[in-house]
């Protein structure tokens, strides 16, 4: 795709991944762009070329969301853009959006998905399981006459893992997400009853009636 000048945009899953792939482009001699959160403004600018013929853009999923990939006349003639996804994403949503990438209001592109047992993803929900379902086969195999073949691994086996993987990925982002809006909301709270005491301390006249003021809130404070 990149010798016939397809534009490219490749989808990481961190920043981390976004770095090393974008190491090993060098290590080709590739010339690309990296996005990865970093700078909003400037990457938005930047996406917004990654449309043109033979441009290789890296990107997590996060970075330049909200701005179109403008392809040129030259890039639908090459193909259109071309999506490669390295990974199995932390959740489906941002899958779907990188996917969504390619193929935009009729334009012509296309998209490819990697998955490995080695994601991050999978290493980090779903590790222990695989393992044991490998260790399990292993023995199975180990068992076998030596002309008999070790039955195939089954796709569907893999594709339930990856699944349910990214589900309870998703799970925990979405925990993560309604904890810290508890904790705002707790914010909030005791920034209103601050302001609130503070108004109250600015409206005395006397530093007597402001110890005094202080002195009951603190008893109230060590009461709860």
């Amino acid at each position: 795709m990149h010798k016939k000048e397809q534009p490219l945009l490749i989808i990481t899953g961190s920043v981390d991944a976004s770095e090393l792939m974008s190491l090993y482009l060098l290590d080709l001699g590739i010339a690309h762009n990296v996005l990865n959160a970093k700078s909003s403004l400037k990457e938005a600018q930047m996406i917004k070329k990654a449309g043109r013929v033979g441009a290789v853009t890296v990107s997590t999923t996060m970075a330049g969301r909200g701005t179109d990939i403008k392809i040129t006349e030259e890039s639908i003639k090459k193909g259109g853009l071309a999506v490669i996804i390295t990974e199995r994403l932390p959740n489906r949503r941002g899958e779907l959006q990188a996917k969504g990438r390619a193929g935009r209001k009729g334009e012509p592109g296309v998209t490819y998905s990697y998955e490995s047992l080695e994601d991050d993803v999978i290493k980090k929900f779903m590790q222990g399981r695989v393992q044991k379902y490998y260790d399990k086969r292993v023995e199975k195999s180990q068992n076998l006459p030596y002309h008999q073949v070790p039955p195939k691994i089954r796709r569907g086996s893999l594709r339930r893992t990856f699944k349910k993987s990214q589900q309870k990925s998703e799970e925990q982002g979405e925990g993560q997400r309604s904890q810290s809006l508890q904790f705002d909301n707790i914010l909030k709270l005791q920034k209103d009853m601050f302001n609130e005491s503070r108004q109250r301390v600015l409206q005395f006249s006397d530093i007597d009636e402001v110890l005094n003021f202080l002195s009951q809130q603190l008893s109230l404070t060590l009461k709860e």
